[in-house]
């Protein structure tokens, strides 16, 4: 699989990126996956867990949960960011999640208009985990996805990081929508 990334930093806070995945050869399997696991482990964050809009079966309209990991190797939990009511997570809403990092804004986005097989690229939002023995060093990952991996057919993910100052929930939606109009 040959890979690519690419990146800009710009001024305030943003760095954009953009990875891609094309296989290189013929798959060995007749189901072949391809993917790229991105980690961000963190040193003492405060709030170990993550926040993203989605849903859950007793709230089917988008609310604010707060991903965690109580333990590790434990699965992650999703409770309501405004209730604590824990409820099973059933899906994402806005590409994209965001930690807190000593009262710092720490959010990834994702963009939605990607080349190469949107209706076959999955994007896996988040991946959290606690190392074993580092409670209070939480991993924020992501996964990019295929479910297949055709010879020669690029894969492209495109994304933006934000770090500044925590200012509020609206904030990170309007980070959200600012850039991902423009990312179309």
């Amino acid at each position: 699989i040959e890979t690519q990334m690419s990146y800009v930093i710009s001024d305030p806070h943003y760095l954009d990126f953009e990875f891609s995945l094309t296989p290189k050869k013929t798959p060995l399997s007749e189901n072949p996956r391809m993917g790229a696991l991105f980690t961000s482990l963190l040193n003492k964050p405060g709030d170990a867990g993550i926040y993203a809009l989605g849903t859950t079966e007793s709230h089917p309209n988008p609310i604010w949960l707060r991903l965690s990991v109580d333990q590790p190797g434990a699965a992650m939990m999703a409770e309501s960011a405004e209730t604590g009511e824990k409820a099973p997570f059933t899906g994402w809403f806005l590409p994209m999640y965001y930690g807190l990092v000593q009262g710092y804004l720490y959010l990834v986005m994702f963009s939605t208009a990607e080349v190469g097989g949107l209706e076959e690229t999955q994007l896996v939002l988040p991946w959290l985990s606690t190392p074993t023995g580092q409670a209070k060093r939480p991993s924020w990952d992501f996964a990019f996805t295929s479910p297949t991996a055709r010879l020669n057919e690029k894969r492209l993910l495109r994304g933006r990081l934000v770090y500044k100052k925590f200012v509020s929930r609206e904030d990170v939606v309007d980070e959200y929508r600012k850039w991902a109009w423009k990312a179309q």
